[in-house]
């Protein structure tokens, strides 16, 4: 962890919910404003040691990829819509770490890549309004393979 790292009061709940979520391997979704999302995204990174990353960047996959092999806190922001390919490494991320039995297939098929560490966390973080611009299959996909955590 990185010393000096001053931590937003409004953000302890759901740091302590994230983390809970996250000593069990599941992925957290964090619902914020997008102002509130970036903020939280620096400042708990920062804390963790983690990396931040824009699903909209157009090296997000190459991003993800380099960081699924290690321990890591990837903290992966949701900006736009999801498009075809970091949608498709997302649901891929999250195949391989179901908890009713790991499907790896999409990664390595999709993608060329080995399961995620073993230590390896992702954390979303998502805008309301960008969330509720997925059609609703992907919406509900998200809330059921993902911890859904509010930032107020």
């Amino acid at each position: 962890m990185s010393n000096g790292v001053k931590l937003d009061e409004r953000f302890l709940q759901p740091v302590e919910s994230m983390g809970i979520a996250l000593e069990v391997a599941h992925i957290p979704l964090i619902m914020a404003a997008a102002n509130d999302q970036v903020a939280f995204a620096a400042q708990v990174a920062s804390l963790l040691g983690g990396t931040v990353v824009y699903t909209s960047q157009p090296d997000f996959v190459e991003q993800m990829l380099a960081s699924i092999i290690g321990f890591d806190y990837l903290f992966a922001v949701i900006d736009k819509p999801l498009m075809q390919i970091p949608k498709k490494m997302i649901h891929a991320y999250l195949d391989a770490r179901d908890s009713m039995g790991p499907i790896l297939s999409p990664l390595a098929d999709g993608f060329g890549a080995e399961a995620p560490h073993p230590e390896h966390r992702l954390i979303l973080l998502v805008d309301r309004a960008v969330f509720d611009r997925h059609d609703d299959d992907e919406q509900r996909w998200l809330a059921e393979r993902c911890t859904i955590i509010g930032l107020r």
